[in-house]
């Protein structure tokens, strides 16, 4: 599959291909991978003849880094072509000596490895193999927006900075949420991503789909990528040049999946360079807060066992994607709301604390989420000692006060029961899975 995968894609990499979708498609090629990483080198050696004495620092400090991430993959490595690699590179940086040559080189590496490289084509393709090869996932999406919304996004695009900022439940969220957005003629955005995500055909895809890979895990035994001072600069300075050219963008503001059904607290990396960036370059910017909600939860059991410290980030994209097509399939109704929020204005002389206006995303995330059938089962459950059906049935009607919801008791039931959450016995609930029946439950915990 990885073979045919790659000839899809250098297919749809010919110029004549991508020219006709930047002619007749609304989505087009807005930013070119090797023109903005020449264009953010020229600026990475601006900013280090301004900060010469920093420049030493620096460069010998994520010099020593990288070569221990590179040792340390040697070792644990099987694949002797990967090893190859490493080895040829480890070589190269043992060569350099001069500081400047080190920041280019691993600037250089870095942005090659996190920048997305959209095709306007390959999207196209991409979301028609979708609508094929995942159709019981594709047909359960609702997409809750205004139009006047729509309208007014449309009025910005391309003029201003757009920032979408989604609650995190699954590594498949993107996917509903990006459909939602092409759906309604809205520019694809840069969507940051896990590097846990860069998996067997994944890899090829991800960056295709306009997908900036993030590595968040560890560089070193007790530092982290983003400790290290090049690789930080490096994504510090993408998104930047992304922000100036009014590329829209997205990212999850919890930072990971909520592994016990809670919309988390903000991390606040990426919205203070934001907050930086607006007052800096003077640019008026819009945040669009989108809440997404699963009937089931792709990853309910992961999640669960990720409580308990098992690691869930092996999988890749199309193992999800395939995974929800195949659960989706079992159930009558199993629908996936994407709730585009109005955008908030953020204007370079706004006194607004970046962690206010963060906490403040969290909380409109919170209030918007929709209710589905089994949120709110769960949330009974929960709440009452009592289990049978009958009277677990009135109570939910009482509780159901949107059409998400209305009549659609037995859903629930159904799909707790076949997922073996819960088990019926002589007209009685017995629940299984509390864990499971949290984790639905405290996804509307903030709703009153």
């Amino acid at each position: 599959m990885k073979v045919n995968i790659e000839k899809i894609v250098k297919f749809f990499d010919s110029r004549f291909i991508v020219n006709l979708a930047n002619t007749f498609s609304f989505n087009k090629e807005r930013i070119k991978k090797d023109q903005a990483i020449k264009e953010i080198l020229e600026d990475i050696n601006s900013y280090f003849k301004e900060h010469y004495i920093k420049k030493f620092i620096i460069a010998e400090e994520a010099k020593l880094m990288q070569k221990y991430y590179i040792k340390k993959k040697i070792s644990n490595l099987r694949n002797e072509k990967a090893k190859e690699e490493y080895k040829n590179m480890l070589k190269k940086l043992d060569e350099i000596e001069n500081n400047e040559e080190v920041i280019q080189f691993l600037c250089n590496y870095y942005l090659n490895d996190m920048a997305a490289d959209f095709n306007p084509a390959f999207l196209i393709f991409f979301r028609e193999m979708c609508k094929f090869l995942y159709k019981e996932f594709i047909k359960n999406l609702k997409i809750i927006v205004k139009d006047e919304t729509i309208e007014f996004i449309k009025k910005v695009q391309g003029k201003n900075p757009i920032f979408f900022l989604p609650n995190h439940i699954s590594n498949a969220d993107h996917i509903p949420i990006l459909i939602g957005i092409n759906k309604k003629k809205l520019f694809h955005p840069v969507i940051v991503a896990g590097a846990n995500l860069y998996r067997g055909v994944s890899k090829i895809l991800l960056p295709k789909l306009n997908v900036e890979k993030l590595r968040r895990d560890f560089i070193t035994d007790k530092a982290k990528w983003l400790n290290n001072p090049l690789y930080k600069l490096s994504f510090v300075k993408y998104n930047n040049y992304l922000w100036s050219h009014n590329e829209p963008f997205l990212f999850y503001i919890e930072g990971g999946r909520s592994r016990d059904g809670t919309i988390g607290e903000p991390k606040y990396g990426i919205i203070s360079e934001i907050f930086n960036f607006i007052k800096e370059k003077n640019k008026t910017s819009y945040f669009i807060p989108i809440t997404i909600s699963y009937t089931i939860v792709p990853e309910d059991y992961e999640l669960y066992e990720a409580t308990k410290g098992k690691n869930i980030t092996d999988n890749n994209l199309l193992t999800y994607l395939t995974k929800l097509n195949k659960e989706y399939k079992k159930f009558k109704d199993s629908t996936i709301y994407v709730k585009i929020l109005e955008p908030i204005e953020v204007k370079p002389e706004s006194k607004v604390d970046y962690k206010d206006f963060s906490k403040n995303i969290i909380n409109i995330l919170r209030k918007n989420i929709i209710i589905t059938p089994t949120y709110l089962l769960a949330k009974i459950l929960n709440q009452n000692d009592e289990k049978e059906i009958e009277k677990l049935e009135k109570l939910y009607s009482s509780e159901s006060k949107t059409p998400y919801t209305e009549n659609k008791f037995k859903i629930a039931l159904n799909i707790f029961e076949k997922r073996k959450i819960i088990e019926i016995k002589n007209n009685y609930i017995h629940i299984i899975h509390k864990g499971l029946i949290n984790q639905y439950s405290n996804r509307i915990k903030y709703l009153t």
